[in-house]
């Protein structure tokens, strides 16, 4: 075959695998809920696995910046021992097959200006054991002094 013939076939399986991988990287646990809040307020941040098809999930969540965790909920899955999301601690669990699935609801205090964020590492989805998912996103916050009466 002549060079031409291998630079057009390697481009035609280069561009029937583009679609499933970037499907793969949509797909993952991703945080939502954070923005502008007040010192003294709380405020709940949700950490959801969505994307694709999926029957277990794995990852780590971590809070950071000035604020107090007040309560980590883990979602419905069946979490293995030891391994249910807390912060900054890896969560692997099981589920029947779903589409979307909460994690997590983590409700957090601003303890005092500045910033954070609630990121997600390490983010697996997998269905029959085969992994269909590793996309993760983090969601920040910025914390403002409470008003003066």
């Amino acid at each position: 075959m002549t060079k031409q013939r291998y630079v057009i076939i390697f481009s035609l399986v280069a561009l029937l695998f583009a679609p499933w991988q970037a499907a793969r990287a949509a797909a993952g646990i991703f945080a939502s809920g954070g923005g502008t809040k007040t010192a003294g307020q709380n405020f709940t941040v949700t950490v959801t696995a969505s994307g694709t098809t999926f029957d277990s999930l794995q990852g780590t969540i971590s809070v950071s910046g000035p604020v107090t965790v007040v309560s980590f909920n883990p979602g419905s899955a069946t979490w293995m021992p030891g391994k249910s999301p807390a912060n900054g601690k890896q969560f692997v669990g099981l589920t029947s097959a779903t589409s979307s699935l909460v994690v997590a609801r983590i409700t957090l205090r601003g303890t005092s200006p500045g910033s954070g964020a609630v990121s997600v590492s390490g983010a697996k989805l997998a269905k029959s054991g085969a992994i269909v998912g590793e996309g993760s996103g983090g969601t920040s916050f910025t914390i403002t002094r409470a008003p003066v009466p």
